[in-house]
């Protein structure tokens, strides 16, 4: 085997072991678990906006919002039968809030404002 071929061997090789090319599953932030989570954090992204829009700052927690901005404040993804919550935090005059899954790897996506959603993730 040529240098060449098998430097395009490893690379498709690099890129299936990654999670690029779907072996293990869709990449960080795509498919039903990131679908479910960003879901689930929609009503929490507009309540939090209605909040700074009456109190010209946002909530120190989330759960602030509840009863009067959401009944309640939703899990990002019931996964293993696990509510893990979102997490949260204020920085300044904007916030972040985040929520993680596993498959494949570990995958984390956080939101905010100015950036919106971006996912990373590693096994």
């Amino acid at each position: 085997m040529a240098l060449r071929e098998k430097v395009v061997l490893l690379s498709v090789l690099s890129l299936m072991l990654s999670g690029c090319i779907g072996l293990w599953g869709p990449p960080p932030g795509e498919g039903s678990k990131a679908e479910t989570g960003f879901s689930n954090a929609k009503p929490v992204i507009a309540a939090l906006e209605r909040w700074k829009l009456h109190y010209g700052r946002y909530p120190s927690s989330l759960e602030e919002l509840a009863p009067v901005y959401l009944d309640e404040v939703p899990t990002p993804v019931d996964q293993f039968k696990e509510n893990k919550p979102f997490t949260y935090k204020v920085t300044g005059s904007t916030y972040k809030i985040m929520f993680s899954y596993v498959g494949p790897g570990m995958n984390i996506c956080t939101y905010v404002p100015t950036r919106k959603w971006y996912c990373y993730g590693y096994f």
